[in-house]
């Protein structure tokens, strides 16, 4: 049963001049079919010439039809890779997976917001042209994940220690991740689970189990990441995570522990609809304070502005548009046939060639150098990074064979760990029939509240 109720205000901001649509929920079920919205708050044109380009923290969330959420999530650090932890509160048992930074910065780059100044000259003034479209040049949007198969393995066993337990232990791309269960009648949950990752070797000095205890307590599971020996802080990629049925929510407050002041939030919700915030302010951005004339510039400290007069948790909706018509800048079709025609291909004998040509095309990608480690560092006594900066200096097309190297095998640690990552996202677009991108920007002392959104 689904308990809430919204109220709608229209304010206009002191500074920000900002139109506000406040929802609060009591309570939220975790089947609820939003109706369709008619308005957003932010400007995107897709002919424009002054871009803005938001650095932010970047989830994608995409909802089916029977209501099962999957989430790509990018995961940002710098440090050395011994350090490196990231623990996230989850409802279940989630289907682990990782995905790829190029897709997201393909969406990202597809999908973002612009401003386009136009001037008219009336009269007959030398040097200068005329006509205008007027203020604004917006047309409609044309633009434009990852399996479970990668090599992983499940401890297959559930183990109790101090009111802790083992669901699921597992290596998934560069990372090794466990999954356990928390007794939420011990006397702090959140404690001991910090304890029993630390015993394990996952890094939690950065994590206060103050912020885990309520979700803890609350039931939810803890899903921790750390980097496997050999991989370095550069091979940290964005996760893949499936749930079941259920509301798309951001687990902020843990963030706030290691977040900077007015850090963003970008987020992609795919549906059957227009997605909106259920538990945060839905804001508009005036227009007219922005600066025109450099818009990039201006355009985020804008909404941190609005957000800040709205009590620090809202986002603008900066785009609603068909889902569909994102596939092919996410995953081109030349980059489908290209890998069908590689794939196809009978490399036996022929391995320096293939691997020429996978280097040559997937270089910059992520999961290319665990693709590499295991046959073709050791065959060729160099380290991964080494040749994907340079594959010319290490091998040559017209080397014939590489002792050592399964043309078959290597094509197969290339699909998994490449490109289905970049095709799957791809499909998550195909499948639904809305995207929604919308922006914030807050800061640790306003993450008291986990948004939600429907």
């Amino acid at each position: 049963m689904l308990l809430f109720f919204s109220t709608l205000l229209r304010l206009r901001g002191a500074g920000a001049g900002l139109t506000i649509l406040c929802v609060s929920a009591a309570a939220l079920a975790a089947t609820l079919v939003p109706s369709r919205a008619s308005a957003c708050g932010g400007v995107f044109c897709s002919n424009t010439n002054l871009p803005i380009d938001q650095k932010a923290e970047r989830i994608i969330f995409h909802v089916d039809a029977s209501g099962k959420v999957t989430a790509v999530i990018e995961i940002r650090y710098e440090g050395p890779a011994s350090k490196f932890a990231w623990l996230i509160p989850v409802a279940g048992k989630p289907t682990v997976g990782v995905s790829s930074n190029t897709v997201l910065d393909r969406l990202q780059a597809a999908s973002n917001p612009s401003y386009t100044l136009t001037n008219t000259v009336k009269g007959e003034c030398s040097g200068f042209g005329g006509g205008s479209r007027g203020p604004f040049s917006c047309g409609p949007i044309v633009a434009a994940s990852a399996t479970n198969d990668f090599a992983s393995y499940d401890g297959g066993f559930v183990e109790t220690d101090g009111g802790v337990n083992v669901l699921e232990q597992a290596t998934v791309g560069p990372y090794d991740y466990v999954i356990v269960s928390v007794d939420p009648k011990l006397e702090d949950p959140g404690m001991a689970a910090g304890e029993w990752l630390s015993k394990n070797g996952y890094v939690t000095n950065d994590f206060g189990t103050d912020r885990l205890r309520p979700y803890l307590e609350g039931g939810m599971n803890l899903l921790a990441f750390r980097l496997r020996k050999g991989n370095s802080s550069g091979s940290i990629r964005p996760i893949k995570l499936e749930f079941g049925t259920g509301l798309p929510s951001i687990p902020l407050r843990p963030t706030a522990v290691a977040a900077v002041n007015n850090m963003g939030i970008l987020v992609w919700v795919l549906g059957e609809h227009r997605a909106v915030p259920l538990n945060y302010k839905s804001l508009e951005i005036n227009d007219a304070l922005l600066d025109w004339t450099n818009p990039a510039a201006s355009y985020e400290a804008l909404v941190t502005r609005a957000a800040n007069e709205a009590g620090g948790q809202g986002f603008v909706t900066e785009m609603a548009s068909s889902a569909p018509a994102f596939a092919d800048t996410l995953y081109p079709e030349a980059e489908r046939s290209a890998w069908e025609n590689v794939s196809r291909t009978d490399w036996n004998g022929r391995e320096g060639a293939l691997l020429f040509e996978l280097l040559s095309r997937y270089a910059g990608y992520d999961g290319v150098a665990d693709a590499l480690a295991e046959e073709v560092v050791p065959a060729l006594g160099v380290q991964a990074d080494e040749l994907i900066a340079c594959p010319a200096c290490h091998v040559s097309a017209s080397v014939t064979d590489i002792a050592g190297v399964d043309a078959a095998h290597l094509l197969e640690k290339f699909r998994k760990l490449v490109v289905d990552p970049v095709a799957d996202t791809a499909t998550l677009f195909e499948n639904a029939a809305k995207v929604t991108r919308l922006f914030t920007t807050m800061s640790p002392d306003e993450m008291t509240l986990d948004p939600s959104f429907a």
